[in-house]
């Protein structure tokens, strides 16, 4: 669980003295970093989480989570790799080979907070209405959610959006997106599937 206030850094070998230090990849992603990272859910518990809104602004940068299954003491269920709520900043992770079948989000559930510079990869949504093969957003009224400068590639939902599910009363920001071989098995929104 991510402690409010607490920011984690991934992508270091361990002999840097600051962020800038971390070397990256031969690409210019922002999420290759040489030294991964990884927090592995062992496709037992969800990899990471907020557990509630963030009145002081934490931030998750360069880390991988994968192989989540969205199981956890709070919002079970849903989000298989990771929940993003208000207050939470996400960027620059690799989000990969996470799942859920009870709930939306195979790799992530968004009720707010911001998700920038990372790689949604490999997740899968099976069974509950509400979709999103790599992420599923609800943003509450009066709270905001912002992706951008992302890439969605080889997620899958066997409802709807195999890359995006995005719905709620609150605001939703979308910009900067790469989208290709998704699947939404049949259903509605491969790339992406918006609901009031």
């Amino acid at each position: 669980f991510m402690r409010e206030g607490v920011n984690v850094y991934g992508g270091f070998a361990g002999t840097e003295n600051a962020r800038t230090g971390r070397a990256m990849g031969s690409s210019d992603k922002p999420w290759d970093f040489v030294n991964q990272t990884i927090i592995d859910g062992g496709g037992a518990v969800r990899a990471i989480e907020s557990r509630a809104n963030f009145t002081v602004e934490t931030i998750l940068d360069g880390v991988t989570l994968t192989n989540g299954n969205g199981v956890s003491t709070s919002t079970s269920g849903t989000g298989g790799g990771i929940i993003i709520r208000p207050g939470f900043k996400v960027q620059k992770c690799i989000i990969k080979n996470n799942t859920t079948n009870a709930g939306g989000g195979g790799g992530v559930s968004m009720t707010g907070g911001s998700l920038a510079g990372s790689y949604i990869y490999k997740n899968t949504q099976t069974t509950n209405a509400n979709g999103g093969g790599g992420i599923h957003v609800n943003t509450a009224s009066g709270f905001e959610t912002i992706i951008d400068n992302c890439t969605f590639e080889g997620n899958s939902s066997t409802i709807r959006g195999g890359a995006l599910n995005v719905q709620g009363t609150g605001m939703t920001k979308m910009s900067g997106l790469v989208i290709f071989n998704n699947l939404a098995d049949g259903k509605a929104g491969g790339a992406i599937y918006q609901n009031s």
